[in-house]
């Protein structure tokens, strides 16, 4: 049971706004959660019919350390019982208000590297109000697509998306979670349902698709050289010591927290060449992405590569 409750706990609204977001439907042998954009569904193995508040519910089951009794109070609650412990917790009216969306559309091919390129365009997703398209990942073509308006990335996974889909950030985050390659995908114009092992699904809404045409900014024409050996290892050293807006300034041979010599933190390293500055947390979220990137083209973006990987970075004024 806990099993199935933890798999659908993602769907649940964090406010209470609106009532029948923040409740399971336990219909049917299966449970359901829905929090107004995403559902998360999974067979449970209760022959009862409930809608109970949803954070309590997992926390009274993940508190019962025997075997579960469940029923519903006459004042309308779901009872939990193991042993001697015991919970009660609130539930919505069976009054038809609780109506999730199910899965729907045609079937499509999302290809074996899918949950890779989710995984490696997942730190890329933007948070700007003005572009609400870049708050997830495009699916395109034969590519992933992210940006939070200072690096863009393209992720090859070479299975053709017969239309675009650009999964939001929330559904992103419960993909990875899952850790499972959908069984079966469907999709519709506005939204998309991905099918796992044991009749398990997710559906979300898409966000908009109007992605600008990034082609000519991926495509440059710079030279990116090997990463020099110890590059991470650096930034990791200076993060604690980061100050002026977490820049950090490449000089000859070194990396410094401070633009004016004889100030901060720095730390040499070979094949650092004088003149760029960066935000420190975003040339971190390279490592294990890029192992190539060009930074003679600062400041105009510097572009990167790696496995199955291009993207560009865009440097800050000294």
């Amino acid at each position: 049971m806990l099993d199935a409750l933890n798999f659908v706990k993602g769907a649940v609204a964090k406010k209470d706004y609106v009532p029948e977001l923040t409740h399971f439907q336990i219909k049917d042998g299966r449970v359901t959660g829905f929090n107004g954009q995403m559902t998360l569904s999974s067979p449970i193995d209760l022959d009862i019919e409930a809608n109970p508040k949803a954070l309590p519910f997992v926390k009274a089951v993940n508190a019962c350390k025997s075997q579960i009794a469940l029923h519903i109070t006459g004042a309308g609650r779901l009872a939990i019982r193991s042993g001697k412990f015991r919970r009660y917790v609130d539930c919505l009216p069976d009054d038809g208000l609780m109506t999730f969306h199910e899965p729907e559309g045609e079937d499509m091919e999302v290809g074996d590297k899918f949950l890779v390129a989710l995984k490696a365009s997942s730190p890329f997703q933007g948070q700007d109000a003005s572009r609400p398209w870049a708050h997830g990942v495009m699916f395109r073509g034969q590519s992933a697509y992210a940006t939070n308006n200072i690096c863009m990335m393209e992720y090859w996974h070479g299975c053709q998306f017969p239309v675009p889909i650009n999964i939001p950030k929330n559904a992103v985050a419960e993909l990875l979670r899952i850790k499972q390659q959908p069984t079966r995908v469907q999709m519709t114009t506005s939204s998309v349902t991905f099918h796992f092992e044991g009749e398990r699904w997710l559906r979300t809404l898409l966000l908009a698709d109007n992605w600008p045409d990034v082609t000519p900014i991926l495509a440059s024409g710079a030279q990116p050289k090997n990463i020099p050996e110890g590059f991470f290892d650096v930034l990791d050293e200076l993060k604690p010591f980061l100050e002026d807006g977490g820049r950090v300034y490449f000089e000859d041979g070194m990396i410094s927290t401070a633009e004016h010599e004889e100030t901060g933190t720095i730390i040499d390293i070979d094949g650092i060449n004088e003149g760029p500055c960066f935000h420190h947390s975003q040339l971190c979220i390279l490592n294990g992405i890029a192992d190539k990137i060009d930074f003679t083209t600062y400041p105009k973006p510097c572009k990167f590569t790696g496995e199955n990987v291009r993207g560009v970075i865009l440097g800050m004024r000294r």
